[in-house]
């Protein structure tokens, strides 16, 4: 589960706005995480690209806001609008680039 959060984060981004992108660094991220996860890099690659069709499909978006509304009507936090996606696909590219 751990593997697939990591490949949530750089799919959406995993970059602080305005961040400088370094391609070799965002290589060596990569590679650090699938060996911490025991994956080669073909299998983190692979998770990344699922991750993305998951992400696109807007299932992850929809999974947020049912947990945010079920939090919202316990009281645990305001209601929050996530009927427009954050992130962009272009935006998710300069980040995974060419996998």
């Amino acid at each position: 589960m751990n593997a697939a959060g990591e490949a949530l984060f750089f799919t959406e981004g995993g970059f602080v706005q305005g961040e400088v992108f370094y391609a070799p660094v965002r290589q060596l991220r990569h590679q650090t995480l699938a060996t911490q996860f025991g994956l080669s890099d073909d299998q983190w690659n692979e998770l990344l690209r699922s991750m993305e069709a998951t992400v696109d499909s807007g299932i992850v978006d929809q999974l947020r806001a049912e947990e945010l509304d079920i939090r919202s009507l316990q009281g645990e936090l305001f209601p929050v609008d996530l009927s427009a996606p954050t992130l962009t696909k272009s935006t998710r590219q300069r980040d995974l680039g060419d996998l």
